[in-house]
C-alpha cells in the first residue's frame, strides 16, 4: 500500500502540470503573446474561454488581486478550459523592440490580439467551442473580436461599459469626487478633444500629463471612438451580460444600455459583486479600494453562472 501511495505521489505533480500549459503566439512587430492554458481534468473536448483583461497594463493573472487566475481556476472546476494571457507590452509579452511600440499601440491592436488567440484555440482541435470572456475594457475587445467571426461561439460581457468611454471616464471622475474642481475644466477639454480625434497640448506640470501624455493620446482616441452598444448589436451569437450591483466603475446605466440593445442576451446581476469580481458590501470607491489590499477570492456565484452559459446543462 505504501508503495502504491509513493508512486501516486511521484505522478501527482505530472498530472497537475498536464492540466496547465504555457502558450506563446507571435503576432508581428517582434511581439509574442504569452499566456496560460488551464484544462479541466477528465473532460474530453471541453469548451474553452478566452479571458480578456480590462484597462491598463494587466498581466494574465490580474495581479495583484489575481482576479483572472481565480476566474480561470473557478471555471476549471466547472469543466471549462481557459486561456488567460499577458497583454502586449506586459509581463512575458513585453515589447522586444523597445518602449516606443507601447506608445504606438491602439485599441485595435489589442482586439487583433484577441482575434489571433481565438483562432489559435479554434484550430487547436481539443476544444468543442471558443467563448470570449471580456472584463471591463476587455468586454469591448470581446464584442469587436467576435464581429463577423465564425470562430467565436459566444461572448460574456463581464462588467463592460454600455456607453462610450469618453462619457464613462468623465462620470467616474465626477462620481468619485477625488479631483479638485479647479482641475476639472482642463480634464473635460482633454477628453472632448480626444473623443473628436484631436491631439491636445498639455503643460508639463499639468496633473493630467501622467494620464494623457502625447505618446498615449492616439490610444485614448481609439478607446473613446467605439460605441459599445453599436458593437454589440452587430453580433448574431449568444451573449451573456454580467453586472455587479456594487460596481462603482461600470454602473447600472451601462448594464441597462447593453441589455436593451441585445434583448436575447442572458442577463446576470450579482448584487454584492464589485468591479474586481469580489464579494463585498462596500458601496463607495474609497471603501472598495481599501479592500484591494486584502487577498480575496472571486465572488462564488460568478464562475458557475458563466459555466452554465458556456455549457448549459443537458
Amino acid at each position: 500500500m505504501k508503495k502504491i501511495f509513493f508512486i501516486l505521489l511521484l505522478f501527482f505533480p505530472a498530472i497537475l502540470y498536464a492540466q496547465e500549459e504555457k502558450i506563446a503566439l507571435g503576432v508581428g512587430d517582434g511581439i509574442t503573446l504569452h499566456g496560460t492554458l488551464l484544462l479541466p481534468e477528465g473532460v474530453e473536448r471541453p469548451p474553452v474561454a478566452l479571458i480578456v483583461a480590462g484597462t491598463g497594463e494587466m498581466d494574465r493573472d490580474g495581479s495583484p488581486l489575481n482576479l483572472y487566475r481565480h476566474l480561470a481556476e473557478d471555471l476549471q472546476k466547472e469543466g471549462i478550459a481557459t486561456l488567460r494571457f499577458d497583454k502586449r507590452g506586459v509581463g512575458e509579452s513585453e515589447f522586444m523592440a523597445g518602449k516606443h511600440l507601447y506608445e504606438k499601440t491602439v485599441l485595435e491592436d489589442f482586439t487583433d490580439d484577441v482575434r489571433r488567440l481565438v483562432s489559435m484555440l479554434y484550430n487547436d482541435g481539443r476544444f468543442s467551442q471558443v467563448v470570449i470572456v471580456g472584463h471591463s475594457e476587455g468586454a469591448l475587445h470581446a464584442k469587436m473580436a467576435a464581429r463577423d467571426n465564425p470562430e467565436v461561439a459566444g461572448i460574456v460581457s463581464l462588467l463592460g461599459a454600455g456607453r462610450r468611454y469618453s462619457q464613462v471616464v468623465r462620470e467616474q471622475i465626477e462620481r468619485f469626487g477625488l479631483i479638485p474642481d479647479e482641475f476639472l475644466p482642463e480634464f473635460y477639454g482633454i477628453v472632448e478633444s480626444l473623443a473628436r480625434g484631436e491631439y491636445v497640448e498639455i503643460a508639463a506640470d499639468s496633473p493630467w500629463m501622467i494620464s494623457y501624455p502625447p505618446g498615449r493620446q492616439a490610444f485614448w482616441m481609439s478607446v473613446f471612438r467605439p460605441d459599445p452598444v453599436a458593437e454589440l448589436v452587430r453580433l448574431a451569437i449568444p451573449v451573456m451580460i454580467v453586472h455587479g450591483g456594487v460596481d462603482v466603475i461600470i454602473v447600472d446605466a451601462d448594464f441597462e444600455a447593453l441589455a436593451a440593445a441585445y434583448p436575447s442576451a442572458e442577463l446576470f446581476v450579482i448584487d454584492d459583486m464589485d468591479h474586481m469580481l469580489r464579494q463585498t458590501t462596500a458601496t463607495t470607491i474609497a471603501d472598495q479600494v481599501v479592500l484591494y489590499a486584502i487577498p480575496l477570492p472571486n465572488h462564488p456565484a460568478l464562475a458557475p453562472a458563466i459555466a452554465r452559459f458556456i455549457n448549459p446543462p443537458q
